[in-house]
C-alpha cells in the first residue's frame, strides 16, 4: 500500500527545486496534477492525490494556514503560498552537512535565494559580533547574516547556532586546511618560534586540534591563559598568510575564502570568551572582596550595606557584579557542606521581613560587642521605670517575678537592639556553639545557649531583679523602704488611680478622643515644623529621599527605603509603650532618629545622614498622623 506524502512535504520539495519561498496556488495545483497521472506516481507515493486533486490541496492548504506552517495571499495574477520556514530550512540545511569545511560559509548567492530584509538580521563580524553574542536570544529560528572585513563576503547563520556551533564550523574549515602538510609545518614553525619553551603545549594543541577538534571549542570556552593567547596568535597568522598567497597568486579561491573567514570567526569567539572569563574573575574578586568586609564591623550586614561597599581603589563594587551575582554568591555561602559543618554564612530574618547576614566566624564576637553595648542602656531604662513606679508607692510585676522580669528586658533589648534579640533567639546557633564548642574554639563562659535553650537575656546581661530593685531604693529617701508606709501609699494611689481612670473613661466616652487626640496634636505641630508650608508631606518625603537615597540600581534603591520604614516603623511602636503621646516633640524625634541610625550598620553607613534624620523624623511623624 502506498504511504501518504503531506502537502507541506510536497510544497517544500517544489519550492527547493525553484528556489524561492513563495509558490503560485495555479502552477502547484497544475504540477500536481500532471505528476499525478504518471505510471511512478504510486512508487512516488503521490498516487493518494489522483482524485479530486485541487479539492484535496485547498482544502489541506487551510490547515497549514491555521497552523501557521504557510501564508496565503490573493493577488491580481492570482493566488500565492508562502512557506514561512523556507529560508530557515534553507540555512539549516546546509549545516546538517558535513562536506562543506572547503567551503565558505552560506551566502544568498550560494544558496540562489534571496531572504526579505525582516527575515534577517545582519551583524558585521568584526564590529557587532561580540556585543551580538552578549545579547539574549530569544529567537532560535531567526536567521543571522555575518558581514566579513574586507570583500570576504557574507554568511548565513541561524541564531540556534551562537556561539558553539558557529565556533565548531569555523574550527572544523581551519583543521580541514591544516591537513595540507606544506601549511602544516608553516604553521608550526611560526608556532614553536612565537611560544619557545612551550613547545610540548604547542605540539598538544595541535594534535587535539587535528585529531578532536570539538574538544577545542571546549578549551576556548574556559578561555586559559595560553589557549586565548595561541588563538590570538594562530588567526590573525592565518588571515596574512592567505592574504600573502592572494596577493602573489591574484587567486582567491573559495578554500582561502573559507580560512579566511573561519579565522575571523573563531578570534571574535575567543575574543568574547576571554571578556566572559575576565569579568568572572572581576566578578569572583569583587565578590571575595565582600566577603573579607564581613570580617570587619559591625559584623551584620544587608545587601544594602553590601551594595555600599568599595575596594580599594574606593569605587563601588557593583561595578562588577550584579545584585542577583551577589545573592547567588550568599546563598553559596549559606549552604551546608558535605561534612554537615554549620554553613559559613548566616541569614537572620526580621519581623519586618529584613535580611541580616554575619559570617560564622563572627557570630559570637558580634553577640558579646552587642552585649557590652546594650547591657547598661537597658539596665538605666529598668532602674528609670522602676524609679519612677516607686516614687508613686507602685509595684511592676517585673519586680515580682523573673518571668515577667525577662519579658521587661527582651522588650527594652529590642528597642535598643533588636538586632542582638533576634540573634540570641535563634536555635540553629546551638548547633553552631556545640561545633565551637567541640573544636575548643569557644570559652564555656561565653555559651549563648544550654543545650538547644536560649540562655534568658538576664542572665547574659548580668543583671539581677533583687539587685536593681535595691538600687532603686538606695537612690529614694529611706521612708520609701518602710513597708507600712509604702502599703498606705499604694492604698490611696489605688482609689486615686479609680477616679483618674473613672474620669478618662468619662472623657472617652463623650467623645474627647483622649490618647489619640494627643498624640494627633503633637504630630500636627510637628507636621508644620518639618515641613514646608508649600509641600504636602508624601511629596517632601520623596524630596528628602532622594538626598540620602542615591543608589543608581532601582530594586536596591526601593529594598533600603522599605527597610528604613519597617525598621522606623517597629522602633516607633516599641517607644508609644513608654512614652507618653504628648512627650512628642523634635528634640524627641532627634533623639529616636539618631538612635534608629545608630542601631543599624546599613544605615550608619550613609553618607548625608542629616538628609537620613530627616527623612525618619517626617517618616514617623506621618505614621502618627496616622494613628488612630
Amino acid at each position: 500500500m502506498a504511504q501518504k506524502v503531506d502537502l507541506y512535504t510536497l510544497l517544500k520539495t517544489f519550492s527547493q527545486k525553484s528556489y524561492s519561498a513563495v509558490i503560485s496556488t495555479e502552477t502547484f495545483i497544475r504540477f500536481m496534477e500532471r505528476n499525478v497521472q504518471r505510471e511512478n506516481a504510486a512508487a512516488l507515493h503521490i498516487d493518494d492525490w489522483k482524485m479530486d486533486t485541487r479539492g484535496k490541496i485547498l482544502r489541506a492548504l487551510n490547515d497549514l494556514v491555521v497552523q501557521n506552517k504557510v501564508t496565503v495571499e490573493g493577488t491580481a495574477a492570482g493566488q500565492t503560498i508562502t512557506l514561512n520556514s523556507f529560508y530557515h530550512d534553507v540555512v539549516a540545511h546546509y549545516y546538517q552537512a558535513t562536506d562543506g569545511a572547503a567551503s565558505p560559509f552560506p551566502s544568498e548567492e550560494s544558496l540562489r535565494i534571496k531572504i526579505p530584509p525582516t527575515q534577517v538580521k545582519t551583524i558585521p563580524v568584526e564590529s557587532g559580533l561580540i556585543n551580538y553574542l552578549h545579547e539574549n536570544h530569544d529567537n532560535p529560528n531567526r536567521i543571522v547574516r555575518l558581514l566579513f572585513p574586507e570583500g570576504y563576503g557574507s554568511g548565513l547563520t541561524l541564531e540556534a547556532h551562537y556561539p558553539r556551533k558557529l565556533l565548531e564550523y569555523a574550527i572544523m574549515k581551519i583543521e580541514h586546511h591544516l591537513h595540507n602538510r606544506s601549511e602544516m609545518e608553516y604553521f608550526m614553525q611560526k608556532l614553536m618560534i612565537r611560544f619557545r619553551g612551550q613547545e610540548i603545549r604547542v605540539r598538544n594543541f595541535i594534535d587535539l586540534l587535528m585529531t578532536r577538534p570539538k574538544e577545542c571549542i571546549s578549551h576556548i570556552e574556559e578561555s586559559s591563559e595560553f589557549v586565548y593567547t595561541i588563538w590570538l596568535f594562530l588567526c590573525p597568522l592565518i588571515k596574512k598568510h592567505i592574504e600573502e598567497i592572494v596577493n602573489r597568486t591574484n587567486d582567491r579561491t573559495p578554500a582561502f575564502v573559507a580560512l579566511v573567514q573561519a579565522s575571523i570567526v573563531v578570534l571574535t569567539i575567543n575574543n568574547f570568551y576571554q571578556i566572559i572569563a575576565i569579568n568572572k574573575r572581576n566578578t569572583e574578586m569583587a565578590l571575595g572582596t565582600i566577603y573579607e568586609l564581613m570580617l570587619e564591623p559591625p559584623f551584620i550586614f544587608t545587601i544594602a550595606d553590601m551594595l555600599q561597599f568599595k575596594g580599594p581603589a574606593g569605587t563601588l563594587l557593583t561595578e562588577r557584579y550584579t545584585q542577583l551575582e551577589l545573592e547567588n554568591f550568599l546563598k553559596e555561602k549559606m549552604a551546608i557542606d558535605d561534612e554537615g559543618k554549620y554553613p559559613e554564612l548566616t541569614r537572620f530574618k526580621t519581623r519586618e521581613g529584613l535580611e541580616l547576614f554575619v559570617r560564622k566566624e563572627k557570630i559570637w564576637p558580634l553577640c558579646i560587642k552587642l552585649l557590652a553595648e546594650v547591657q547598661p542602656q537597658i539596665k538605666n531604662e529598668i532602674i528609670q521605670r522602676w524609679m519612677k513606679t516607686l516614687r508613686e508607692f507602685g509595684r511592676d510585676p517585673a519586680m515580682d517575678s523573673d518571668s515577667a522580669f525577662e519579658d521587661l528586658i527582651e522588650k527594652s533589648c529590642n528597642l535598643f537592639s533588636p538586632q542582638l534579640l533576634l540573634i540570641t533567639q535563634d536555635k540553629r546557633l546551638a548547633l553552631l556553639q556545640d561545633e565551637l564548642l567541640n573544636a575548643g574554639n569557644l570559652p564555656k563562659d561565653t555559651r549563648l545557649f544550654d543545650i538547644d535553650r536560649p540562655i534568658p537575656l538576664r542572665t547574659l546581661l548580668g543583671l539581677r531583679r533583687g539587685d536593681i530593685i535595691r538600687n532603686c531604693k538606695l537612690t529614694l529617701p529611706f521612708w520609701y523602704s518602710i513597708g507600712f508606709i509604702v502599703k498606705i501609699a499604694g492604698i490611696f494611689r489605688g482609689t486615686k488611680n479609680k477616679s483618674a481612670n473613672s474620669a478618662a473613661n468619662g472623657k472617652k466616652s463623650g467623645g474627647g478622643g483622649g490618647i489619640s487626640a494627643s498624640l494627633h496634636a503633637s504630630a500636627e505641630k510637628l507636621a508644620k515644623i518639618l515641613v514646608p508650608e508649600d509641600k504636602d508631606i508624601d511629596g517632601y518625603l520623596e524630596s528628602v529621599r532622594d538626598r540620602w537615597n542615591q543608589l543608581l540600581d532601582k530594586t536596591a534603591q526601593k529594598k533600603l527605603t522599605d527597610d528604613v520604614h519597617a525598621v522606623a516603623k517597629a522602633h516607633l511602636n516599641q517607644v508609644l509603650k513608654f512614652q507618653k503621646p504628648n512627650s512628642f516633640d523634635n528634640q524627641m524625634l532627634d533623639e529616636n532618629a539618631d538612635r534608629i541610625i545608630k542601631m543599624n550598620a546599613a544605615l550608619d553607613r550613609i553618607n548625608n545622614k542629616n538628609a537620613l534624620r530627616l527623612y525618619i523624623k517626617i517618616y514617623i511623624t506621618k505614621l502618627l498622623l496616622a494613628k488612630k
